[in-house]
């Protein structure tokens, strides 16, 4: 029987992990196990930019998700 790794992320000097390999290693996983129905895979990375984060946030979350919901009101399915 296959087993699946579990990451516990903490903050420790023992085995030091930088935010970046973990942004990879969900990567890796997300690619490896798909989500069934994705609309589009989980990406991505880090910015020093809380400006760029939010105009990314608007262009590729809310914009889709409030495009989603108007398609799925105009053709009556629950939201």
């Amino acid at each position: 029987q296959p087993t699946m790794p579990v990451y516990n992320i903490t903050q420790s000097r023992v085995v030091p992990i930088t935010w970046g390999e973990v942004l990879e290693k969900g990567k890796s996983v997300a690619y490896n196990y798909p989500f069934e129905w994705a609309i589009w895979y989980p990406d991505g990375d880090i910015r020093s930019s809380k400006f760029i984060h939010n105009l990314i946030v608007f262009f590729f979350h809310l914009i889709p998700a409030y495009f989603i919901d108007f398609l799925m009101l105009i053709f009556m399915q629950k939201r």
